[in-house]
């Protein structure tokens, strides 16, 4: 299990003890931004997004942040510590990521309203090596709104997905996208600032949502599963 803590600027490996071990956050020789996003591939490389955020990090801010946001990726390297790479160049505040069933594409959740950032969903296609390719944007959403926190997906390869907040807008949703990135449905979410979503539980039938208010949410009545990448 892996976690992105964006408060404390790491990626944490936990152990199955419990303890916590921290991964590489260093990209060539400079410590990387804030964390908020990630997942694991077949091959265990760490996938994770790594924005500036609003809010300032916890803890004295010792070392100076990058000035781009990307989406990083974390592979072993000799014997068993961590080797740190970049993986997209266009981005700039990139919230959240989703790899396809196939992990041959990577979604990407793009912009932070807060910082005045423009918010869409874009599509980078992935080589057997992890190199990312030229990115595109899928859905672009209207100025002021809040762009996708957390995307999950489901056994029919659709993106779950989660963002709007009631600021500005048409407020907080789960939508559901195409892997071509057209809207399918859009759901009112149950809180404001809906932050991540995943579907866990028995047959992976239960979808779970987690708010910025500090909450967590589940419904089983979706009609959907998760998709396993066992």
């Amino acid at each position: 299990v892996y976690g992105a803590q964006e408060g404390g600027r790491r990626v944490v490996h936990f152990k199955a003890d419990g303890s916590t071990v921290q991964t590489c956050d260093l990209l060539d020789g400079c410590h990387h931004n804030q964390p908020t996003d990630l997942i694991v591939d077949r091959a265990g490389r760490v996938w994770f997004t790594d924005p500036h955020n609003a809010v300032a990090p916890y803890g004295p801010p010792v070392y100076p942040f990058l000035e781009q946001g990307s989406v990083l990726r974390l592979e072993r390297g000799a014997g068993s510590g961590w080797t740190l790479h970049r993986v997209t160049r266009d981005s700039q505040e990139p919230r959240a990521l989703l790899l396809s069933a196939d992990e041959k594409m990577l979604y990407v959740g793009e912009g932070n309203v807060e910082m005045g950032g423009q918010c869409d969903l874009r599509v980078y296609p992935v080589a057997a090596d992890g190199a990312a390719g030229v990115g595109s944007v899928l859905y672009a959403f209207d100025p002021g709104e809040r762009g996708i926190e957390g995307m999950c997906l489901d056994s029919a390869g659709d993106i779950i997905a989660c963002g709007g907040w009631q600021t500005n807008g048409a407020g907080p949703f789960i939508y559901v996208f195409g892997g071509d990135g057209t809207l399918l449905e859009s759901h009112p979410a149950p809180c404001d600032l809906p932050m991540r979503c995943a579907f866990g539980g028995a047959e992976l039938a239960t979808l779970y949502l987690t708010s910025g208010e500090g909450c967590l949410y589940l419904t089983g009545t979706t009609g959907r599963r998760g998709l396993s990448r066992v």
